[in-house]
């Protein structure tokens, strides 16, 4: 494991950060548990892809510390996350800042995507209403007509977890910081501190 650097207000002098990283690691471990455990109960895992890219990286930046996920391989994450309004109507996802019809996506994306995930899935074959065999070419099109028109629903399989992940690791994070603080302190002026970490 990495130790983060932390640089302190008063200036140039940094300080290492192990037990805060130690904490950040555990609470990035636990956010990733959790986010995975929506995906599958929401069965947003037709290839793995999604769930097996997740990983983390430390941040630290204007003197803030903190966790970011990364999605590498798996850009799409976003609009699992927050949905996509269809071009019909954004009943799915009315808050999501995605919408099919905007010309912003790469042409055929959509539709070579499902047919992707239609074989990843294995969905079974299907007749129309005369029972005549559905070609996978067909079935693709009409489920990309209807998610092109209506929509995807949002999964907040990121957001979610990390407020009750938050609030489970928040307490540890500030006794972690404070650790870390005590050891720098003894370690720059060495002599008898006493520290309260109540």
């Amino acid at each position: 494991m990495r130790s983060t650097q932390i640089k302190l207000l008063s200036g140039e002098d940094t300080f290492n950060a192990d037990n805060l990283s130690k904490a950040l690691q555990d609470l990035a471990r636990d956010w990733i548990r959790m986010s995975r455990r929506i995906l599958d109960r929401n069965d947003k895992n037709a290839s793995g892809n999604l769930r097996k890219s997740m990983s983390y990286t430390f941040v630290v930046q204007d003197n803030e510390v903190g966790v970011k996920l990364l999605f590498n391989g798996a850009p799409y994450w976003v609009f699992v996350e927050y949905g996509v309004k269809g071009f019909k109507s954004d009943a799915k996802a009315p808050e999501s800042p995605f919408q099919f019809g905007t010309n912003t996506g790469r042409p055929g994306g959509l539709r070579g995507a499902i047919d992707k995930w239609v074989i990843v899935k294995g969905l079974p074959d299907f007749r129309d209403m005369k029972g005549r065999f559905v070609p996978r070419k067909d079935r693709v099109r009409m489920i990309s007509r209807k998610i092109y028109l209506y929509g995807i629903e949002p999964t907040p399989f990121v957001s979610d977890p990390m407020a009750v992940v938050w609030d489970r690791h928040i307490s540890r994070l500030e006794t972690a910081l404070q650790l870390d603080l005590i050891a720098y302190y003894e370690d720059k002026f060495p002599t008898n501190w006493t520290f309260n970490l109540n």
